[in-house]
């Protein structure tokens, strides 16, 4: 009978146990396939959470944080996840496919290797790509579900919405995520107007204008937002 509890079955247990613990905490609080946490797309196609056009436009913040940002973006999207569709949908999916797979390879492999140290390791690196097809299948198939459900926000409509600096925003550039009225967050290229202060991450900005022909969004402060609002 296969020990479950031995390191080499007990490594794709956790996965297993995470994802069934995280489905059920998920369903118990209502979150399962909400859109709070999809890190939707724009609607028009202008824009994606983890859009590389938004990368590139705070390269004078260091090249280190862009290439960082781009190789997160690319694990991500290997197993399926940044491309509209729930965390809360996607996690316990992948947990549960890498975990089971991984038992099953390991039953398999273990009648041709007997030696755990060989057999292991050829089960961890096929169920991680296992997990990783079956993610991309699962948001592919399930993209346009949830993307016309909860991601009709325009890139205009996010005009007037507050964001957070997420890297220093200049006249030059910068990176803000948005979140809009169905909860989806957008990261959005900014740039602060000319002869303007930095804002430095971690700010709140207020989305002042958008120009479509640029693909990016003017914010300022929004403190200064409110000051001139008083002013009036």
């Amino acid at each position: 009978m296969l020990n479950l509890l031995e390191w080499w079955n007990f490594m794709f247990l956790l996965p297993i146990v995470s994802g069934l613990v995280l489905a059920f905490a998920l369903s118990l609080t209502g979150a399962v396939g909400e859109s709070g946490d999809a890190g939707g797309e724009l609607a028009d196609g202008d824009g994606e959470f983890g859009d590389a056009d938004a990368d590139a436009e705070f390269a004078d913040d260091g090249h280190g944080s862009e290439h960082s940002a781009s190789a997160i973006g690319q694990v991500l999207g290997f197993f399926g996840l940044g491309q509209g569709i729930p965390l809360s949908v996607m996690l316990p999916i992948l947990f549960l496919s890498q975990g089971l797979s991984g038992i099953l390879l390991n039953r398999i492999l273990a009648k041709f290797l007997p030696v755990p140290a060989i057999f292991a390791p050829i089960s961890l690196a096929i169920s991680i790509l296992l997990a990783a097809l079956i993610g991309q299948g699962l948001a592919k198939a399930m993209k346009p579900l949830f993307i016309g459900k909860s991601s009709s926000v325009t890139s205009k409509g996010l005009v007037g919405s507050l964001g957070k600096v997420i890297y220093a925003v200049s006249p030059t550039g910068g990176v803000v995520h948005v979140k809009d009225r169905y909860g989806n967050i957008h990261r959005l290229s900014c740039r602060s107007y000319p002869n303007s202060k930095k804002i430095s991450p971690g700010s709140e900005v207020l989305v002042l204008e958008y120009l479509p022909e640029k693909g990016i969004y003017y914010v300022e402060s929004s403190d200064i937002s409110l000051e001139r609002r008083k002013d009036v």
